[in-house]
């Protein structure tokens, strides 16, 4: 790498450095959580007290560019190449070496990054189950929407109730309307 190559380099690792907080706290979200931040100056994105605003609590951050990680603090955390695959497994911790793995390495975590892949597996093992009991399945896109997001590797269960639920209207949301007649979807 010629002296040219290595100042930009350096250069743009610097600009991501100081850049990346301010930009993760402009990211919006319809509900946030604010909470105590270990953060010892205050930045735009640290408000009122040290507290934070960010949709969960924020354990990591990760920033890579090609195979060097873009050193900063959000939240208290210093950024790394570091992430975490599903608890309780081999693969819990993964090292990222590269920002061209990342996919890669998720994957062989159990994690799927792409939405649309997690859709197809969702609704895939949906209605395999339904079909297991003679059933079909009603798609809902609005739950389905909420469902990818809520967690890294969703698994459908099929589930049955010995006796009707007799819960007070106002405790129920209505997600979908199940039918038990022999013929009707699930």
């Amino acid at each position: 790498m010629g002296a040219f190559e290595y100042a930009y380099w350096f250069g743009l690792i610097k600009v991501l450095s100081v850049n990346l907080p301010s930009t993760i706290s402009k990211i919006s979200f319809s509900k946030s959580m604010r909470w105590n931040s270990q953060e010892t100056s205050p930045c735009s994105y640290v408000i009122k007290n040290n507290k934070v605003m960010f949709s969960r609590p924020i354990r990591w951050v990760m920033a890579i560019r090609g195979d060097v990680v873009v050193p900063f603090v959000f939240a208290g955390v210093s950024s790394g190449n570091v992430s975490f695959g599903l608890r309780n497994t081999p693969s819990a911790t993964v090292v990222v070496e590269n920002a061209e793995s990342y996919a890669y390495v998720m994957r062989n975590a159990g994690i799927s990054i792409d939405i649309e892949d997690q859709k197809e597996a969702i609704l895939e093992h949906s209605h395999a189950l339904a079909k297991s009991v003679n059933r079909h399945v009603i798609v809902q896109e609005s739950l389905l929407d909420e469902v990818v997001n809520l967690v890294e590797a969703p698994v459908p269960i099929l589930g049955k109730f010995k006796e009707s639920l007799d819960l007070p209207k106002d405790l129920l949301t209505m997600v979908e309307h199940i039918d038990t007649s022999s013929n009707a979807p699930c």
